[in-house]
């Protein structure tokens, strides 16, 4: 298998449009299942080589034994080990994956030759939050009584996919206080953060 070096020289030529980049994510495996990764493998990745294979919540894609809900599950963490194993270096076939809770993956996936190297990518510290807020806020304003200091303070330790959710969840909360379908959307409120965030905060 590719080293880290390598793997990442070839992530970045694809970034360049260079090489080939196959991205397969939890929603597309869950919906089409065992069918869609012996395409992903063989087809678009081998076939045009060289390629980076990019999976997207690892964690759900192969969930550990733990987790895993059920005989489809199982299938796909089955299914990826045998594609994963049957790649070869002279096949020019990168994998590179991301999640967040490296807990959840099938440790069998994590194993030397597969995805042995690892990178881990801090969370953001205040000023990182802040702007990442007001990124996801865009035109969405907060109300009078909650300041972006004190949402910090209750999103500290999420990770921006969860915090990105978190505001999402705030706006759709709001969408509900609309007096009409063409008013403006309501200033988003401490309570709407509380409801928010009891919905994507993972279980402890």
């Amino acid at each position: 298998m590719a080293t880290l070096q390598q793997g990442l020289a070839v992530a970045g030529a694809a970034l360049k449009g260079g090489v080939n980049i196959v991205e397969t994510g939890t929603p597309l495996l869950k919906n089409e299942g065992v069918s869609n990764v012996v395409p992903a493998f063989r087809v678009r990745a081998k076939g045009n080589a060289p390629s980076v294979l990019f999976f997207d919540e690892m964690d759900g894609l192969f969930p550990a034994p733990s987790i895993a809900t059920g005989q489809h599950d199982v299938q796909l963490v089955e299914q990826g080990l045998i594609e994963i194993s049957q790649l070869r270096p002279e096949q020019n076939v990168f994998l590179i994956g991301t999640s967040n809770y490296l807990e959840r993956i099938d440790p069998r996936i994590l194993r030397g030759g597969r995805f042995s190297e690892k990178l881990h990518i801090g969370l953001p510290d205040d000023a990182g939050y802040q702007k990442l807020i007001a990124r996801y806020l865009g035109s969405a304003r907060l109300d009078a009584n909650l300041e972006i200091d004190a949402v910090i303070d209750r999103v500290r330790g999420l990770t921006p996919a969860d915090l990105e959710a978190t505001i999402q969840g705030m706006k759709r909360l709001a969408m509900r206080r609309m007096t009409s379908q063409h008013a403006a959307l309501p200033p988003l409120s401490l309570e709407d953060l509380g409801h928010a965030l009891s919905r994507v905060r993972p279980p402890v």
